[in-house]
């Protein structure tokens, strides 16, 4: 997936890891002043530099208190990200 915030550009894996559900929808912020996505589905909130979580299946609503029930003994997996940068007009991405 590719995101914006501000004039940068992330790059990340398609699937979220909790429920690898698809970040087409994933909504972009700022937290803690640094470009985040959070999942749709489970409330995950990643970190688009380093692929960290922030925060995993919040139990913020009856969907994602269920969602974060099942995962709460899960051990936490990262979002694999892909450095992306612009050049001469086109946004480039590295993978692996």
């Amino acid at each position: 997936m590719l995101y914006k915030s501000g004039d940068s550009y992330f790059c990340s894996a398609p699937n979220s890891t909790a429920y690898q559900f698809p970040l087409s929808d994933a909504r972009v912020h700022l937290r803690g002043g640094k470009p985040a996505i959070e999942v749709p589905f489970d409330g995950t909130v990643y970190d688009l530099q380093s692929g960290k979580v922030l925060e995993w299946c919040p139990k913020n609503n009856p969907l994602r208190f269920v969602l974060g029930s099942l995962k709460a003994k899960a051990t936490q997996e990262d979002l694999q990200v892909f450095p992306a940068e612009v050049e001469d007009g086109a946004i480039l991405v590295k993978f692996g």
